[in-house]
């Protein structure tokens, strides 16, 4: 199988998308580009980079049809952790995470829990799927030295909800 031309990567913001893009596929000779109004490159591979939200999701599930799709994934608690220490509250997180999720159970994304003990074998199956020899160095995800906030009540209750979720996902395989 020859890699593709271009790699669809959608994600939730703060779950390693540029761990992903850059960390991994750059060195397969993948340049990021975010997934707007005008088409990919075509003098060079591209891995499309977009966030899942209510404005992007059909755009994506159109993307999808044409592009193998990549995910990154990253405990629910971590990418809380990384989006508080941005902003003051996470009323757009929790739209992107089951919009996601509900992406992964309908189109049936290649994933790399990037936080997983055996993502390397995820990382194996997604090259060997993409035609592609994958290989990173891991100690590059969640490097930010950004203050960190405590969470809020609506913050602990969407942990459990997405967690739940996510270990569903995981255990599908």
């Amino acid at each position: 199988m020859s890699p593709p031309d271009v790699i669809l990567c959608a994600t939730v913001a703060h779950s390693a998308t540029r761990f992903i893009c850059d960390g991994v596929f750059k060195s397969c000779g993948y340049a990021r580009e975010d997934l707007g109004d005008v088409p990919p490159s075509e003098d060079r591979k591209t891995i499309l980079q977009v966030h899942f939200s209510g404005s992007n999701y059909i755009r994506i599930c159109e993307e999808a049809k044409k592009y193998p799709v990549i995910m990154s994934l990253r405990r629910p608690r971590s990418i809380i952790k990384s989006w508080r220490k941005r902003y003051n509250n996470t009323s757009g997180l929790y739209t992107q995470m089951m919009l996601s999720y509900y992406f992964i159970q309908t189109h049936e994304p290649l994933l790399l829990p990037v936080e997983e003990p055996d993502r390397a074998a995820y990382l194996h199956f997604m090259g060997k799927a993409l035609g592609l020899d994958l290989r990173t160095d891991w100690e590059k995800i969640g490097t930010s030295i950004a203050q960190e906030r405590p969470f809020n009540d609506v913050d602990i209750q969407m942990e459990e909800v997405l967690t739940s979720i996510y270990y569903q996902i995981l255990e599908r395989g």
